[in-house]
C-alpha cells in the first residue's frame, strides 16, 4: 500500500469517526430533550419558596441522610393525599 492511499484510508477513518461521534452527541442530546420535555409533563417544580421542618431525628435513626429525605417525601405526600385537605382544596387532586 503506497503512503498516499494509506494517508486516504486514515482521512477517511478519522471523518467517519467524527461523522459518528457527532451524530451519537447529538442522538444524545435529543434524549435528554426528550425526557425534560416529560418530565415537566408530569411533574412541578416550585423554586419560589422552602420548608422548615423542625425536631427532626438525627441521621443516624434512619442511616442515611437519603432515607430521611425519603421518610419526609413519603410524609408531605401523604399530608397532601389526606382526605381532609380533599375537602378544603377540592381543586388540587
Amino acid at each position: 500500500m503506497s503512503r498516499d492511499l494509506l494517508a486516504a484510508v486514515v482521512v477517511c477513518a478519522d471523518m467517519l469517526i467524527c461523522l459518528f461521534f457527532i451524530f451519537f452527541v447529538d442522538q444524545a442530546l435529543y434524549l435528554i430533550e426528550k425526557e425534560k420535555r416529560l418530565n415537566d409533563k408530569v411533574s412541578v417544580q416550585l423554586t419560589d419558596f422552602s420548608v422548615k421542618i423542625g425536631n427532626l431525628p438525627s441521621k443516624e435513626v434512619f442511616g442515611t441522610h437519603a432515607a430521611l429525605e425519603a421518610k419526609l417525601i413519603n410524609h408531605i405526600i401523604n399530608i397532601i393525599d389526606h382526605e381532609e385537605c380533599e375537602k378544603h382544596f377540592p381543586n388540587m387532586t
